[in-house]
């Protein structure tokens, strides 16, 4: 008795974890869907969850926008590099140091 006890509360567990999830997930999704369609269609009223056709235009925009994003998404990418490199040389001369007695860090 327990035991099916125990079960059905693991059942409803994931049921409710599941409904949680999915109303989390749901903006990513429409946000998703919507970068598909075309102005005036993500613009109407009543909103549709689905495009009556899908476009990349808004892609094709957003590329050739400012300097352009590739150029945006590079120097991202550049100062990522750089931090994690810097932060691995900084943590392995730290433990070099905690080695060397000069910290008493454990």
């Amino acid at each position: 008795m327990n035991l099916a006890r125990h079960s059905v509360w693991r059942v409803l567990w994931y049921i409710v974890c599941s409904i949680i999830a999915l109303l989390f997930l749901a903006p990513i999704l429409w946000s998703f869907l919507t970068s598909f369609k075309v102005p005036s269609e993500a613009n109407a009223t009543p909103p549709q969850l689905v495009p009556s056709r899908l476009s990349g235009e808004n892609y094709g925009a957003l590329l050739g926008y400012g300097e352009g994003m590739l150029r945006y998404f590079g120097n991202s990418l550049i100062v990522a590099t750089l931090t994690v490199i810097g932060i691995v040389i900084l943590s392995t001369l730290l433990r070099e140091r905690q080695k060397v007695g000069g910290l008493a860090i454990e």
